[in-house]
């Protein structure tokens, strides 16, 4: 290994346990989001019940099946249950780093957007400090683009980097629906890539290529099909009326913002001037006609337009923030090819200092509200703990509450045999009841709740509106509990007088 080999690496090193280090900063402090929730209770079934419970959500499985097999080899205190996360945000700097310099930014260039990817924090649901898809998606996201570049330098159909191409697309798909639009980014790409060589050369030179692509697209969709039933269903239920709010102009300002700064919104003037730069830099690109600028300007714009357009032709929003973490990548790839296309240093220090401090200031704004200690559900289990006896039950008002007060439960030590129920009202609007599709029918009282068609002695209830119905019942004790973000949360026991 050469001397300038093992600098790169030790940088690349370096970046790793930056970014590990800012992620892994009170990891397992904030309360389990209700997603995250979501995520646990399904790793805790079986291979076989957590595929049947994937029609009752809106995402492919991938995700949680690999998240069942890292709880098992390494727990799922809050910690462990995020480390996936922060493994996946690690390997997706080397991918960045290596797609970077397969599209000709250079050592520097690379560097400089593994950098700002290792800085950044999103100000909201930072995704690789989140037991979610999401981090999983953007390394899948930058190896698909990665294997895309590698692939259409080859010159035979039948190639390892084709079909991995084809295995990665497949994954990719597996973990977030999302994934369509890069994916067709990346095909629009290559058909525009195949037929400039065509005009340039012959359709002979490309022959192999194109078939390899076609091949490898074959593959995926194969590999896709046998999931189109549950995709379908699922699709079905969203279209009837997902939770998502409706897209307007102000709300995709800020969004876009966020997305392509890291900063809060904070005002349009903010806003115009960000705006005008980065329209700038990409006009400039254009111009230039880079390959690589041009890929990533494509993956990272795609996701936009597909996904403001469908939310637009069919009546039903699908744009979210962090669906959009998957373009986000290919905006700091992006980054490293108008470094490398700088002419000269002071044009490149300009740039670098400019990016890495509002960076930065997005990075510390983001971990500012993050807490210092466990959240208040944690001592409210620690109360169950102690309290608990075996015949009672535990009443919640919704299936993500139900889900987070048994995680935390089950880390307190309390057995998975304990009874705690949600009501679900029977008679919901049409479309997706979320969370619903985490629990087992028995978790679920499709009524008001009332004590006397039960055999229990004693009731749990976490919020004012849950008391048991009927005589004869008497409040024992009552605990209130208050978190650092605002988290507030009532156990009351009720027993038979």
């Amino acid at each position: 290994m050469n001397s300038s080999s093992a600098y790169r690496i030790a940088g690349l090193f370096s970046l790793l346990a930056l970014a590990c280090l800012l992620r892994c900063d009170r990891l397992a402090m904030p309360r389990l989001s209700n997603d995250e929730s979501f995520s646990w209770r399904l790793t805790t079934y079986s291979t076989e019940e957590l595929l049947r419970h994937m029609p009752g959500d809106a995402h492919p499985p991938l995700y949680y099946l690999i998240l069942k097999g890292w709880t098992a080899l390494f727990g799922d205190a809050p910690f462990a249950l995020r480390g996936l996360s922060i493994l996946f945000a690690s390997a997706s700097i080397v991918v960045l780093y290596a797609l970077c310099r397969e599209a000709g930014a250079g050592v520097s260039g690379a560097f400089f957007a593994a950098l700002l990817f290792a800085l950044h924090l999103a100000p909201v649901d930072e995704p690789s400090r989140n037991a979610r898809m999401y981090s999983q998606g953007v390394f899948l996201a930058g190896l698909t683009s990665w294997l895309l570049l590698r692939a259409l330098r080859s010159n035979r159909a039948l190639d390892g980097w084709w079909l991995g191409y084809g295995l990665a697309v497949a994954a990719f798909c597996y973990t977030h629906y999302y994934a369509f639009f890069t994916v067709a980014a990346q095909t629009l790409f290559a058909v525009g890539d195949l037929s400039v060589r065509t005009f340039k050369s012959s359709a002979a030179s490309i022959r192999a290529s194109f078939l390899g692509f076609l091949l490898a697209g074959g593959l995926a969709f194969l590999l896709f099909v046998p999931w189109l039933p549950v995709w379908w269903k699922q699709t079905h239920d969203v279209w009837q009326g997902f939770w998502i709010q409706p897209v307007t102009l102000e709300h995709a300002k800020t969004v876009f913002f966020t997305w392509s700064s890291g900063l809060p919104y904070d005002g349009s003037a903010d806003f115009v001037s960000w705006c005008l730069l980065l329209l700038g830099f990409i006009a400039w690109i254009v111009c230039k006609r880079d390959r690589g600028g041009l890929y990533f300007l494509l993956q990272a714009s795609l996701p936009w337009v597909l996904s403001l357009a469908l939310s637009k032709w069919s009546g039903r929003p699908i744009f979210h923030e962090r669906y959009l973490v998957f373009a986000q990548f290919f905006l700091f790839a992006f980054w490293g090819i108008v470094w490398a296309r700088l002419p000269g240093l002071p044009p490149r220090l300009g740039l670098g200092c400019f990016l890495v401090a509002l960076t930065g200031s997005g990075m510390w704004t983001a971990r500012e509200p993050w807490p210092t200690h466990p959240p208040a559900v944690a001592d409210a289990a620690t109360v169950l703990r102690d309290h608990y006896r075996d015949g009672d039950v535990i009443w919640t008002s919704s299936p993500s509450e139900l889900n987070r007060l048994r995680y935390y439960a089950a880390q307190a030590g309390l057995p998975a045999t304990i009874a705690v129920r949600c009501f679900v009202s029977p008679f919901q609007p049409p479309g997706h009841i979320v969370h619903l599709g985490s629990l087992r029918s028995e978790d679920i009282e499709w009524q008001r709740f009332d004590a006397k068609r039960h055999d229990f002695a004693r009731v749990w209830s976490t919020n004012e509106g849950l008391t048991p119905s009927g005589d004869g019942w008497r409040e024992v004790a009552r605990w209130t509990f208050d978190g650092e973000s605002g988290e507030h949360l009532q156990l009351t026991l009720h027993e038979r007088s």
